[in-house]
Formats: structure tokens, C-alpha cells, sequence
């Protein structure tokens, strides 16, 4: 029985290294710089629309809040999460890349008597999403192809294969990272990022669908919930 990187392997015309494994969670993903001094930025207007000058207190319509019994305008909870780990490492044209697979989970609560409960369409179909993905660089695709339809295939061989069969598991999508020297960030960082740009598209089609389905409102927010981890 061929293992995961010996086809992926074969169809891309790459070297399987049979590497070490080991979870990237602990080596965090590439994020943006929010150390820019305040003044380097261009503000467009004030959030605000009134402007106190002293805290305001707003104990009263708390209370009046909870005595009248109005629901919360906030809803809906979205959260999103991505666990990566490097499977091998593959060469091709005598250069050495990492694999990268990633579990990316994504899903949608609502808040129903103070408590949250799993949210589903009015279709009865659920919001979770629950994919396994798997980051190649860019190098594997040695003839230049770098098509949809090249990586659809590729996709498809590998869910072919009697491991995953005998797994249960099938692979959502195949991703690409870049592989060019301009960029001053490890090959394994650029295949995580992949990964977490993956699961950002994944929230951003929750809410999509969410917004088509007439389950937003004004009496009805979406609070999407991001975990920042210092690692």
C-alpha cells in the first residue's frame, strides 16, 4: 500500500525524504507587523459619534436591558481554528521543501437563553466545516502548469489512494505555496500561512453564507472570534 507522499511523490516528479513529524503549532504562522508608530497611519474619521469627555456609566441600561428582557443583539459566534504539522520533506531540483497537512475547523453558534448552542442553516444543513488540506510548494509543479486543474487532479489521485481509503479521510484541498528567494520567510512559515489563509476564506464563506441565508440583521450581530497566541 503507497503511502501519502510516495504518490505525491510520483505525480509531481519529486524525491520523498520519509522525514521526522512533528506538529508546526509550536512555531506559530507569519503575522502582520502592528508595531507601526501611530502617526505612520492614515486615519479616514472617527469611530465615534458622540464624544465624551468622562467615563460614562452604563449601569442604568444594563439594567433596563435585562428588566425589559430584550434579547442581545449579539447572536451569532463565529470561530475559526487550524492545527498544521510537517509530514516529510520533498526535493525537487536538488532543493528541499517541507509538507505541510492542516485540520481547519470553522464553525457557527448562536446564543439562545444565555446559553450557546451549534447554529444551523435554514436548510438543516450544519456550520461546520471540518477539512484536511495539505501545502506543497510551488516547485512541484515542474512544468509550469500551476492550473486549477492540475492541482484538482493531483487532489483527486491522492484521494484515490487505498491509506486514505482505509483512513476515512479525504482531502479538501491542495494547497500551493511560494517558493521564490525575494521573500525573507522560511518555506515552513509560507506553507502554514497557506494553511491559515485557507481557514480566513473558510470564516469569510461562513459569513457569506450567513449574510445570503437573511440570518443577519440589525437585531442580529455576528461576532467572529479571534485567540491571538503568543508562541
Amino acid at each position: 500500500m503507497k503511502r501519502i507522499m510516495d504518490i505525491v511523490a510520483e505525480e509531481t516528479r519529486g524525491k520523498s525524504f520519509n522525514s521526522i513529524k512533528y506538529s508546526c503549532d509550536s512555531i506559530g504562522a507569519p503575522t502582520a507587523d502592528y508595531d507601526d508608530p501611530l502617526d505612520s497611519r492614515e486615519w479616514l474619521g472617527d469611530g465615534e459619534t458622540n464624544f465624551p469627555k468622562e467615563p460614562v456609566d452604563c449601569r442604568v441600561m444594563a439594567k433596563q436591558l435585562s428588566v425589559n428582557n430584550i434579547e442581545p443583539i449579539f447572536k451569532y459566534f463565529l470561530d475559526g481554528s487550524r492545527h498544521a504539522y510537517h509530514v516529510d520533506d520533498v526535493a525537487y531540483n536538488h532543493n528541499v521543501f517541507p509538507v505541510i497537512a492542516g485540520q481547519v475547523g470553522v464553525a457557527c453558534c448562536r446564543r439562545e437563553n444565555r446559553k450557546l448552542r451549534l447554529e444551523s442553516f435554514p436548510s438543516g444543513e450544519s456550520t461546520i466545516v471540518n477539512h484536511i488540506v495539505l501545502s506543497l510548494p510551488k516547485d512541484c509543479d515542474q512544468d509550469g502548469h500551476y492550473t486549477d486543474a492540475y492541482i484538482e487532479k493531483l487532489k483527486n489521485k491522492i484521494n484515490a489512494s487505498l491509506t486514505l481509503d482505509r483512513l476515512k479521510i479525504n482531502i479538501a484541498k491542495v494547497l500551493i505555496y511560494k517558493t521564490d528567494r525575494t521573500v525573507d520567510a522560511k518555506f515552513e512559515d509560507r506553507g502554514i500561512a497557506a494553511i491559515q489563509d485557507y481557514m480566513s476564506d473558510a470564516e469569510k464563506g461562513m459569513v457569506d453564507r450567513l449574510a445570503k441565508a437573511g440570518m443577519l440583521s440589525q437585531n442580529a450581530y455576528l461576532v467572529i472570534v479571534i485567540l491571538l497566541i503568543n508562541t
